[in-house]
């Protein structure tokens, strides 16, 4: 019996090094983003609702992002660290291009997944409605990118020890 615990008890603290959980704050930025080939501001003008929109936009892209990525980097508030997705393209059909990555306290970058995108935006509607369609896709695709980068910066910290 106590052979047993001690080999459960190993594990729970082998394993432990491997589950370090990150919290982080989590933001969208759309500040060199082109949308259906016009700048942000540019866009803003023509489809009036924007400003109203965005935050849906974006918290669609967050909501199905956390759904991958919230086990090991849940988001938290107050987070020293961040998760910054900076939106490249949105096109007419609400197709979306991204790189995400996440910063430490000091802003280095931990990990990052660069240009990811969804193949297919929204099925029908406005353009503004195709792209919140298309966020929750692109949120989900982004967080399994995320979540693979930080697995793969988690196994350069701690190493997994060499079989023989």
């Amino acid at each position: 019996m106590k052979k047993y615990f001690l080999i459960t008890l190993c594990f729970f603290f082998y394993s432990a090094g491997y589950a370090q959980v990150t919290d982080a704050y989590y933001l969208v930025d759309y500040s060199n983003a082109v949308i259906c080939g016009m700048d942000t501001e540019a866009f803003s003008v023509i489809e009036t609702d924007w400003d109203k929109d965005n935050p849906e936009i974006s918290g669609n892209i967050l909501q199905d992002m956390l759904k991958k990525t919230g086990d090991i980097i849940p988001f938290k508030k107050d987070s020293k660290n961040k998760v910054i997705v900076i939106v490249r393209i949105i096109t007419d059909n609400g197709r979306f291009n991204c790189d995400v990555a996440l910063y430490d306290a000091n802003n280095n970058v931990l990990c990052k997944a660069e240009n990811i995108q969804c193949s297919k935006g929204g099925t029908w509607g406005t353009k503004l409605h195709l792209m919140k369609e298309g966020a929750h896709k692109e949120g989900r695709k982004l967080g399994s990118a995320l979540k693979k980068a930080y697995k793969n910066y988690m196994s350069t910290i701690n190493p997994k020890p060499i079989q023989q």
